[in-house]
C-alpha cells in the first residue's frame, strides 16, 4: 500500500510480510480504489501476503489474526464495499499459504475500469 493513510502502519504492526501472487484473478482500477476481481484468466495479482511472525504461540497466533481480521474488514468495508474469501497464494519463496482476499468481483464494470496488464497495484497511473 503506497496510500500513506493513517491505517497502514497500524494495521501491518505485528505482522511479517512475504510478496505473493493471486493466480486467476485481476486487479482494475475503480475510481480511487483497487478492485481485484477472480476471473477466468492466466494473469496474477501481485501483493503481500500478512501473517504472523514465525514462532508465535498458538493462542496469540489465533488472537493477532482474529484482531486484525476484524481491523481488515473495517478498513475495507467489508461487506458493503467488497467480498471476502479464502484463496490459495504463491509466495516469493515458492510456498503456497491460503490467505483473505478482498474483492469486487460481479460488483463492478470491468469494462468501464482499467485493468492493470501487470497485476501490481503500486504501478498504477496516479492523477
Amino acid at each position: 500500500d503506497d496510500s500513506n493513510a493513517p491505517w497502514t502502519a497500524e494495521f501491518c504492526e505485528g505482522l511479517g510480510a512475504e510478496s505473493a501472487l493471486l493466480r486467476g484473478a485481476s486487479i482494475y482500477v475503480e475510481g480511487s480504489f483497487p478492485a481485484v476481481c477472480f476471473e477466468q484468466t492466466r494473469c496474477i495479482v501481485r501483493g503481500a501476503f500478512l501473517g504472523p511472525p514465525p514462532g508465535l504461540a498458538a493462542g496469540a497466533r489465533a488472537d493477532l489474526l482474529a484482531r486484525k481480521l476484524e481491523k481488515a474488514d473495517r478498513i475495507e468495508g467489508w461487506p458493503d464495499n467488497y467480498d471476502r474469501s479464502v484463496a490459495k497464494v504463491t509466495l516469493a519463496s515458492g510456498k503456497q499459504k491460503f490467505a483473505y482476499v478482498y474483492h469486487r468481483t460481479g460488483r463492478f464494470d470491468r469494462a468501464a475500469c482499467v485493468r492493470l496488464a501487470d497485476g501490481d497495484w503500486l504501478s498504477r497511473k496516479r492523477a
